[in-house]
């Protein structure tokens, strides 16, 4: 049976529907958006963006509202489809029938509550075809009609390099132990309270330990800011992904996590993570054995299916089925590994 990654070459016209996408002051923000859309465009489809800043102001999706009409009566031959990134802005692409909507959900909506995930549930049930991140999103909806594929990590960045040279370069002292929180401490569901807290524990101990935020560091630079650490901390109240602990893994950097979004398969057989309780006492404890792990133990544990190209190619099959160009061809629900092309029945 033929796979429907035979022919990754695209001949597709998107229109790219997203509430998230970098930003001059938050270079992070969406990104793996941007890297989706910069790779379906490298292999051939015409992706056109339709940015809804709702970080700005709500006001924002009003006004993608009244862009996605203008574009679709009267420009909807431009296009085959309509990709949609989040609960927001799936909904506002099924606000029409005429073009097939693929709907990628990043909200926890098993376990996140507010306006965002009821939307998701929405487009999960209305898009022509839904993408979940994890099975525990999959499994929290009756119609399993969702496709689950994560975002995928750039292998040929998120690489193993010196610890020395990477401090160096970013003019971290040589000497003493980095616990990176790479997130937002603002957001209060990522929990920046219960890592401080346990860095507070490690530091009343006599540990030389020295806890770093994300910042507004580039995706460039972060292969760098992760092998300068000596371990990456997560704790939040939830996530879908979470992306940043598989390209912790790709670097070979220890990993203390709590158990949210699909962390337990990212960290199966993965002696250097640790997952553990969300309390700062609990977290303190990972950071313990992590940071008791020698630099010569560290290695990547990146498993095939991280790899950021291979998701794309998966995307790329299912978006043709899609749009119509691989008659014959069906997807079988579920996990996306498991998407095969045969002969319908």
């Amino acid at each position: 049976m033929a796979t429907v990654t035979d022919n990754p070459r695209l001949d597709l016209r998107i229109l790219l529907v997203t509430n998230m996408y970098p930003l001059p002051d938050l270079p992070y923000y969406g990104v793996f958006v941007q890297e989706q859309v910069d790779s379906l465009r490298k292999r051939g489809a015409k992706v056109e963006i339709l940015f809804i800043n709702g970080h700005r102001s709500r006001l924002a999706y009003l006004w993608g509202l009244l862009a996605l009409i203008r574009k679709v009566w009267f420009g909807s031959w431009r296009y085959d489809l309509i990709l949609a990134h989040h609960g927001y802005a799936a909904l506002i692409a099924r606000m029409q029938f005429h073009l097939p909507l693929v709907a990628m959900i990043h909200e926890a909506v098993a376990t996140q509550k507010g306006l965002e995930p009821f939307f998701a549930r929405f487009a999960v049930l209305y898009a022509d075809l839904p993408i979940v991140v994890n099975q525990a999103n999959y499994l929290a909806f009756g119609r399993r009609r969702a496709l689950i594929q994560c975002c995928g990590v750039d292998l040929a960045k998120f690489r193993m390099q010196p610890q020395t040279e990477s401090r160096a370069n970013l003019g971290i002292a040589p000497n003493g132990k980095v616990v990176l929180f790479a997130a937002d401490p603002t957001r209060r569901h990522k929990r920046y309270d219960l890592v401080k807290g346990a860095v507070s524990l490690l530091i009343a101990e006599g540990v030389d330990v020295n806890l770093q935020t994300f910042g507004n560091y580039s995706r460039e630079v972060m292969p760098t800011v992760m092998n300068a650490a000596d371990v990456l901390v997560m704790a939040s109240d939830y996530e879908s992904g979470p992306l940043v602990v598989k390209e912790a893994v790709a670097v070979g950097l220890p990993v203390v996590t709590v158990a949210c979004g699909e962390v337990l398969e990212i960290c199966r057989d993965n002696p250097t993570a640790f997952v553990v309780e969300q309390t700062a006492v609990g977290i303190a404890e990972g950071l313990r054995k992590a940071l008791r792990i020698p630099l010569k133990e560290r290695r990547p544990r990146a498993k095939a299916w991280f790899d950021h190209n291979h998701k794309i190619d998966e995307l790329s099959a299912a978006l043709q089925i899609v749009a119509g160009h691989k008659n014959g061809y069906n997807l079988v629900y579920g996990n996306s590994d498991r998407i095969v092309a045969g002969a319908t029945v």
